[in-house]
């Protein structure tokens, strides 16, 4: 039988315990709303960013700017094509990616208020569920700035399109020769397609299977070239996979982009080469 004094041990134990994960979870949050400030090799326009970010922008402004001044475009795929993916997927990951869409918007908001670039923003093949959800959660999602298309617009620029998916074999940002490979800038004039999927364990395989059925390019992000994951697996949720496109977009480098988007808790270790 547990005695008293080990049970206040215990209980206080978990108090200590419960504190320090509550810490590290600010610690984490405070890192993200920081996580699109200036690269480490950006120094000379400082004070810019500093001015612009100390600006107060109204809503409307802050949805004009990110409308009108987007270079690159990033689409996120809820549809699924046959297979639909808001049929599939439980009322737990419809929670879960309706909120990861709706800090992707503020990722992009935030670009604008740290002097940074927006990405267009689509957002693809929303069904019922996925509305449903959007309608609790965020009540004012039609007036993010964001381009609401049917699946219909996947198949308008099939030529344009990188779907991105774990499965691929060909490395995004990334060109080989002789056997190496070197980094390079992502297309501007490329539509960069992310799976809307949350459990990619449960559903193996099935954004190279959308890109395979619409028979698009597809490419993978360049994790494993510059990092080993002590724990977890390499596949990302849409928020972090959309955040790394967006720091990539503007100038950062991969290594840059992985170290601030990647969550903590995947535990990145740089390899030697």
């Amino acid at each position: 039988m547990v005695s008293q004094e080990d049970r206040q041990a215990y209980i206080e134990a978990r108090k200590v315990k419960r504190l320090e994960a509550r810490k590290r979870r600010k610690e984490r949050k405070k890192s993200c709303t920081n996580n699109l400030s200036s690269p480490s090799t950006f120094s000379e326009n400082t004070a810019n960013t500093l001015s612009a970010s100390s600006k107060r922008w109204s809503k409307k402004e802050l949805r004009e700017k990110v409308l009108k001044e987007s270079n690159f475009k990033i689409c996120v795929d809820l549809g699924g094509g046959e297979v639909s993916w808001d049929k599939v997927q439980t009322d737990r990951e419809i929670v879960s990616l309706v909120k990861q869409l709706e800090h992707c918007c503020s990722l992009n908001k935030k670009a604008v208020i740290n002097n940074q670039k927006p990405v267009s923003m689509y957002i693809v093949g929303a069904e019922e569920r996925i509305k449903r959800q959007l309608d609790i959660s965020c009540p004012m999602w039609a007036k993010w700035p964001v381009v609401w298309e049917g699946e219909d617009f996947l198949h308008n620029c099939l030529e344009d399109i990188v779907y991105l998916s774990y499965d691929a074999t060909e490395l995004l940002g990334m060109r080989e020769s002789d056997g190496s490979y070197t980094e390079c800038d992502l297309d501007s004039n490329k539509l960069y397609v992310i799976g809307g999927l949350v459990d990619r364990n449960r559903l193996k395989g099935a954004a190279q299977q959308r890109a395979t059925s619409l028979g698009v390019r597809c490419a993978k992000l360049p994790l494993e070239n510059f990092f080993k994951l002590q724990h977890g697996t390499s596949i990302l949720s849409v928020l972090s996979v959309f955040q790394i496109l967006l720091l990539k977009c503007n100038n950062y480098t991969w290594k840059e982009a992985f170290m601030k988007a990647v969550p903590e808790r995947k535990g990145l270790v740089m390899r030697e080469t």
